[in-house]
């Protein structure tokens, strides 16, 4: 799998991952 090609789908994943552990920290917080 060669990461120049898959770029758009990597950084879609990377930031749907920082997404969820930004609302897990955000749920983690307020508790």
């Amino acid at each position: 799998m060669s990461l120049t090609y898959n770029l758009p789908a990597v950084i879609a994943e990377i930031n749907y991952y920082l997404y969820i552990l930004a609302i897990v920290e955000n749920k983690i917080c307020l508790h």
